[in-house]
């Protein structure tokens, strides 16, 4: 996880990083923002104008903030770090139960959920790369990709590894955390006792099935910010596995 302290919230959960600025649709290549003194007064951003660290630029000089101009780059290399407005912390976070029964049926659930914060997606990062075409699969995102001039998208065009950092640390995978999850829901039935009276089978009987991990919502299909305290997603992380139990209680 790129999550580094700033100078501006001392937070070690704000998201410091490159700012993914969307696709040039020109031409299909990424854009990252960049923060730089117009040395020569042309209100464009030159080669070596460019400042690498924003915070430790107005930390080392506090009369200059506020002048640094804003603009974009091709080359991530010389795309600015700085604190986005981002963190991985959620607003809330939590769970519910829910339980009800009526003649001898009870049903009960568990859910879980977290609001707010942000995480980042590495499992998709993964999918939405440039190799080369058939080396690894791609998200079906990558439909949306820069095909012609004009296209407006924020999917890159593919280039079989011709541009470089396509898929590299930056904000384009930085994805909302919120999550809701149905963690747990069991059905079961006990069989009344006067139809067990008589019968010396036993003196209580119930059937349930109870199945776990059943759905999640969040801002991503297969995206599960419950599997890391960041919210953060691995490729070799899985999620829970939704599992189906049926079984008997038996009181003798």
């Amino acid at each position: 996880m790129h999550l580094v302290k700033t100078q501006r919230s001392k937070q070690s959960s704000d998201f410091y990083i490159r700012n993914f600025a969307g696709v040039d649709p020109t031409d299909g290549t990424s854009t990252w923002t960049v923060y730089y003194h117009d040395d020569n007064n042309n209100k464009a951003y030159d080669a070596g104008e460019g400042v690498s660290d924003l915070e430790a630029y107005y930390g080392s000089n506090p009369d200059k903030k506020g002048t640094l101009l804003q603009g974009i780059t091709k080359v991530y290399s010389q795309a600015t770090q700085y604190y986005i407005g981002k963190s991985a912390i959620p607003k809330i976070r939590g769970a519910f139960n829910l339980n009800t029964g009526f003649k001898g049926l009870n049903l009960s659930a568990q859910l879980l959920y977290s609001v707010g914060g942000y995480s980042y997606d590495y499992a998709y990062a993964s999918l939405m790369n440039n190799d080369l075409v058939g080396g690894n699969n791609w998200s079906t995102d990558i439909r949306k990709r820069w095909q012609k001039e004009g296209d407006i998208t924020n999917v890159p065009r593919i280039s079989d590894e011709a541009d470089p950092n396509v898929n590299s640390l930056s904000s384009r995978f930085i994805t909302e955390a919120s999550y809701l999850v149905l963690n747990n829901v069991r059905l079961a039935y006990s069989i009344p006792e006067k139809l067990l009276k008589n019968q010396n089978v036993a003196k209580q009987i119930t059937v349930f099935v109870s199945g776990d991990n059943l759905w999640l919502h969040s801002a991503r299909n297969g995206f599960n910010p419950s599997t890391a305290e960041s919210g953060a997603s691995d490729i070799y992380r899985y999620s829970p596995l939704s599992t189906i139990s049926v079984g008997l209680n038996a009181k003798f």
